[in-house]
C-alpha cells in the first residue's frame, strides 16, 4: 500500500501533542483505529482526519468524558465523530460540575456563618434567639451522648444511609429529644435539603417555622440537658429539643461545648 499520503504515528504525535504511548493506547481501546498497519513491521499509519479525531479525544478527556465512552460518538468508518453529541454531553457534565461546586460554595459560606454565630453565642450567658424556617429532619433512635464514639459511628452510618436513599443532607446534625407523653425519646438527627421525596419516609420529622432559645453547654447527655431545661418546656406538651456540636474558629482546650436549642414558639 502506498503510504506517502499517510501520517506515521510519530508524526501524528508531533502534530497533536499526544505521546506515542497514548496514541497506541487509544488504538488498543478502539477509539483511534489506524488507516493502515504495515503487516511486515506493524507500523501504524493515519490520515489527516485522525488529527481532528485526536483533538476531539483530547476535548473529551478535558471535559471528563471517559475514554471508553468515546466509541459511542464514532462513525462507522472509525475516523468521524459526532461533535454535536460530544458537545451536548460535555455541556451536561460541566453544568453538573458547576452545580456541585455551587453546592460546596454554599456549604462553606453557611459553615462560616455558623462559626460566627457560635462565637457570638459563646459570649452570651443568657443565650440567643434563633428562628428556623420549616425544616425536614431525619430521625434515628439513639441512646447515647453527643460526641461519643458510638455517636460518631452511628452518625456516619446514618449519613451514608440517607445518601443511599437519594436524599440530600445539609451540614447540620446532632441529637434530638422528642418530648411527648408518656416519656421523651432521643434520636440522632440530620437536617435534610427540601425535597418532596422526604415525606415518603417514615423517619422524617417536619417542623414548622420555630423560634428557639439557644444556649451553650458542656453537658453531652441530652437527658440531663432536658432536665435542666424543664422550666422553659413545661408549657409545651409536644416539643423537640436539639443538641448540636459547636463550630468554632479555634478548638477549646477546656473540652467540647455544645449548642442547645430550646423551642420557644412555633410560627
Amino acid at each position: 500500500m502506498d503510504t506517502t499520503e499517510l501520517i506515521t504515528i510519530g508524526k501524528l504525535s508531533k502534530l497533536t501533542g499526544i505521546h506515542v504511548k497514548a496514541l497506541r493506547y487509544y488504538d488498543r481501546i478502539g477509539i483511534l483505529i489506524p488507516a493502515y498497519i504495515n503487516p511486515e513491521n506493524s507500523y501504524r499509519y493515519y490520515t489527516r482526519e485522525h488529527i481532528y479525531l485526536v483533538d476531539m479525544i483530547k476535548l473529551c478527556a478535558e471535559i471528563n468524558i471517559p475514554l471508553k465512552d468515546i466509541k459511542e460518538f464514532l462513525g462507522i468508518d472509525g475516523t468521524s465523530i459526532d461533535i454535536d453529541s460530544v458537545l451536548d454531553t460535555g455541556i451536561k457534565l460541566v453544568r453538573n460540575k458547576v452545580d456541585e461546586f455551587e453546592k460546596k460554595l454554599t456549604f462553606l459560606e453557611e459553615m462560616k456563618k455558623e462559626v460566627r454565630r457560635n462565637e457570638t453565642l459563646h459570649k452570651q450567658k443568657d443565650g440567643l434567639s434563633l428562628t428556623i424556617e420549616s425544616t425536614d429532619y431525619w430521625l434515628e433512635p439513639f441512646n447515647g451522648k453527643i460526641g461519643s464514639n458510638d455517636y460518631y459511628l452511628a452518625f456516619n452510618q446514618l449519613l451514608k444511609q440517607i445518601t443511599q436513599k437519594g436524599l440530600e443532607a445539609v451540614y447540620e446534625g446532632g441529637l434530638a429529644m422528642v418530648i411527648k407523653n408518656p416519656r421523651p425519646e432521643t434520636f440522632l438527627f440530620i437536617t435534610l435539603e427540601p425535597n418532596p421525596q422526604n415525606a415518603q419516609h417514615k423517619n422524617i420529622l417536619r417542623l414548622p417555622k420555630t423560634r428557639y432559645l439557644t444556649k451553650v453547654t458542656a453537658e453531652a447527655d441530652i437527658q440531663k440537658v432536658y432536665l435542666s431545661s424543664a422550666k422553659q418546656l413545661e408549657n409545651q406538651p409536644e416539643a423537640v429539643l436539639f443538641e448540636l456540636e459547636m463550630y468554632a474558629s479555634q478548638t477549646s482546650k477546656a473540652g467540647p461545648l455544645y449548642e442547645v436549642r430550646i423551642p420557644i414558639e412555633k410560627q
